[in-house]
């Protein structure tokens, strides 16, 4: 049994099973006794998800000419719905630092602080105990 309980959703840790298919069973009664049931099933790869992800950009375009504010987009290939945290910096100074269950995160980057000329935005993706990273040269003129 995973989960006991009233909650309309909880989080389930596949570390504590073997990869490979697996059925879920849901079973669910109302209050006046009645119940229903469903099953799923779904491939545990906890393996292949700890060792093996990505760090990239999605805005700006490399080369592209930034200023004032400027969104960054940034993503991972790192499993939706577990916690991970994307470290963005410019020119080795760091911009900002957020852990998050999502694959991607947009962040405004405020521009002024940083000299005119070519930038280099260095993102870090941390999940599992791994790194993966992605570099984007950026030209700020502001």
């Amino acid at each position: 049994m995973i989960y006991t309980g009233t909650a309309a959703s909880f989080g389930w840790d596949t570390t504590t099973v073997a990869d490979g298919s697996r059925t879920l069973a849901a079973t669910v009664t109302d209050s006046a006794g009645r119940t229903a049931s469903a099953t799923r099933t779904v491939t545990v790869a906890n393996t292949a998800a700890a060792t093996s992800f990505t760090a990239s950009f999605g805005g700006p375009a490399a080369g592209a000419t930034v200023r004032n504010t400027v969104s960054v987009g940034m993503a991972t290939t790192a499993p939706w719905g577990q916690t991970k945290t994307f470290t963005l910096s410019a020119n080795g100074t760091g911009v900002t630092s957020q852990t998050i269950t999502g694959t991607t995160l947009w962040y405004r980057w405020n521009t002024l602080p940083f000299p005119n000329g070519t930038t280099t935005l260095r993102l870090e993706v941390s999940y599992n105990g791994r790194t993966a990273t992605a570099t984007r040269n950026v030209t700020v003129a502001n």
